[in-house]
């Protein structure tokens, strides 16, 4: 699953599962809150429940470009979240 927030790609499961890390990233990618609350709301809005893990049991959400040149993914936390994942399931 693949959403938009702004200019930011975000995807979880089979669409970004095998793409490789973003070399270019030290690290994860630290959201703001406007983009921690939209993209929880994108989640929303395409059927699925975010939640915080340290130690993520379901579909991880990473930021991603799977249409670049070289395609990439790096992991995501927020100021209020260092040290846990964004994960998701899908609301039956």
């Amino acid at each position: 699953m693949i959403v938009k927030v702004g200019s930011l790609t975000f995807g979880w499961g089979a669409e970004v599962r095998s793409l490789p890390d973003n070399k270019d990233a030290y690290g994860a990618f630290v959201m703001s809150r406007e983009v921690e609350k939209d993209l929880v709301r994108a989640i929303e809005l395409a059927g699925w429940k975010p939640s915080w893990r340290v130690q993520p049991t379901e579909r991880v959400v990473f930021l991603c470009d799977p249409k670049a040149k070289e395609p990439w993914r790096q992991s995501v936390t927020a100021s209020m979240m260092k040290g846990q994942t964004m994960q998701v399931v899908e609301v039956p």
